[in-house]
């Protein structure tokens, strides 16, 4: 995938999801480990909202900018928030008790997402 290929002007987690399809590439065991499809609609500053696809259950692995498919698991949330949940800063449970993470589908495959936090904190 192309540099920049999955950033959106005004997206911290656009970092994020740039240095998860490297590990992706790195850790082919994610898909084993997750076995879903997430889709992250994230909301910035002046109600900006972006979408990316993180597939973790098809053939290698994919990680895309926007919609793509059908998700097993959305994740809804705050830019800010979701920089924070991936940097260890704010707990999922925390998160999803607080309003702070909304999610349709696959509560389960939600749980998991701490398997991204340990891949991404190796970076």
């Amino acid at each position: 995938m192309a540099a920049n290929a999955l950033t959106v002007e005004g997206f911290q987690a656009s970092a994020v999801f740039e240095e998860l399809n490297k590990r992706l590439l790195q850790f082919p065991e994610l898909i084993k480990k997750v076995g879903g499809v997430y889709l992250f609609d994230l909301k910035a500053a002046g109600d900006k909202r972006a979408k990316w696809t993180v597939d973790l259950k098809n053939g290698s692995g994919r990680i895309s900018l926007g919609e793509v498919g059908k998700a097993d698991c959305t994740i809804m949330m705050k830019d800010s928030d979701f920089i924070s949940l991936m940097g260890g800063k704010l707990d999922g449970t925390e998160a999803y008790m607080s309003g702070k993470l909304r999610l349709k589908g696959d509560m389960g495959l939600a749980m998991k997402l701490n398997v991204l936090q340990e891949y991404k904190s190796k970076m």
